[in-house]
């Protein structure tokens, strides 16, 4: 368990998944008693997840693409199917809507 003091938060809990969508700063305390709270009735995560893309290599171009992390969040590995499957539909219409905004 770790506190992010830039985003007031703290890091280790399992985070939620609504419609394939992590829930941003899900665990901010505003006292000890919610923390302490948190700590005893929150899930703890074991595992981090993060989903990244890896641009194809163009052998015209000398320089290496950088690796993108489109996502990460942290699980207890109790994660359903279709949770999966929605982030990743979720993940593909982001990425199309903003290569399609780039042309």
């Amino acid at each position: 368990m770790e506190y992010d003091s830039n985003l007031d938060h703290f890091n280790g809990f399992v985070t939620s998944i609504i419609d394939g969508v992590s829930c941003e700063n899900a665990f901010q305390c505003t006292n000890f008693e919610q923390f302490k709270l948190s700590l005893k009735n929150k899930p703890r995560a074991n595992l981090v997840n993060a989903h990244a893309i890896l641009p194809i290599l163009d052998s015209n171009v000398s320089a290496t693409p950088s690796v993108i992390v489109v996502s990460a969040y942290r699980t207890d590995n109790k994660i359903i199917s279709i949770d999966v499957l929605k982030r990743r539909l979720m993940i593909y219409k982001e990425f199309y809507s903003k290569k399609n905004s780039c042309s």
